[in-house]
């Protein structure tokens, strides 16, 4: 990669030269539609993956990681933990942070991000196993 020497007129005179009214004007489609058809420019992260950096970021706090993935499911408490097989009650105190999940519980809300229609699937079958046995 070839260095290259910019001088501070050269950072003022770039600056100057943009037009930052039409950029503060511009919405996200705007945003977004600059950034499709520009081949040079990194493509947007997706939902998911900004959620998969949020889960594994040791900076945003568990209980906004819990809250986060299952606003970003769209899902009321306890329709999340219908689906997941976690207790309405565990996901309130997680999501209050009066209780912080355990290595195990912490795994498995990675895993319900990175792919939860197969977690709900399998629980689905596990819980249907179940009845059966039962």
């Amino acid at each position: 990669m070839a260095i290259v020497k910019v001088t501070k007129d050269m950072v003022e005179r770039e600056l100057a030269s943009i037009d930052w009214a039409r950029i503060e004007a511009m919405t996200d489609e705007d945003i977004a539609r600059a950034v499709a058809e520009d081949p040079d420019a990194a493509p947007l992260p997706s939902a998911k993956m900004r959620l998969m950096w949020r889960m594994r970021s040791a900076r945003v706090p568990t209980k906004y990681k819990v809250r986060l993935l299952r606003r970003v499911l769209k899902m009321t408490r306890a329709e999340f933990g219908a689906a997941f097989g976690i207790p309405e009650r565990t996901l309130q105190h997680w999501e209050q942070g009066t209780r912080e999940p355990d290595e195990a519980s912490l795994s498995y809300l990675a895993v319900i991000a990175d792919m939860p229609e197969r977690v709900r699937k399998v629980h689905r079958s596990a819980e249907a196993a179940a009845r059966k046995a039962g």
